[in-house]
């Protein structure tokens, strides 16, 4: 009378019928030996090597970010302050070119963006038609003098 077996039984004595024979060996230990602790060491190194780099490159890229932010957030409120100015004034506000402005917009010989306004008076031929660009340099994280812009547009209408 044979037994039943369940699959899993089967898949056991397949396994260890396949594998050699081992021969016993009273005094060995049971534990690693220096060469699979010095790989295991070398692995989990290169492991920890490539988690840092991608931490270093994810802080990199977010001070990138928040630097682009910060130029979208000042060019727009270089609009804004072009905005309040009365019409028949706009055209002084030309003069802006690379200024140096810190995180809060205040001109700054040592501020990290550079702020230009460009103002283009009878646009499309039409003269109550002015259309203001503000451009904000922002310093690129990883190339030391290079820049990216953020430009933001709008047109203004005189309606008096």
């Amino acid at each position: 009378n044979r037994q039943k077996r369940s699959p899993l039984e089967w898949i056991r004595r397949a396994v260890l019928q396949a594998l050699p024979p081992h021969k016993a060996t009273p005094h060995r230990r049971a534990g690693m030996t220096l060469i699979e602790v010095v790989v295991a060491t070398a692995i989990l190194g290169f492991g920890l090597a490539a988690v840092y780099v991608a931490i270093g490159a994810s802080m990199q890229a977010r001070k990138q970010a928040h630097d682009y932010y910060l130029g979208a957030l000042l060019a727009n409120n270089a609009l804004e302050e072009a905005r309040a100015t009365a019409f028949s004034d706009l055209a002084a506000l030309n003069t802006v070119s690379a200024i140096a402005i810190d995180e809060n917009g205040v001109p700054d010989p040592s501020g990290r963006f550079r702020k230009s306004l460009t103002i283009e008076a009878s646009y499309n031929g039409n003269p109550s038609v002015v259309k203001i660009t503000s451009t904000i340099g922002v310093p690129r994280a990883r190339s030391q003098g290079q820049w990216g812009n953020v430009s933001v547009s709008t047109l203004l209408i005189d309606t008096f």
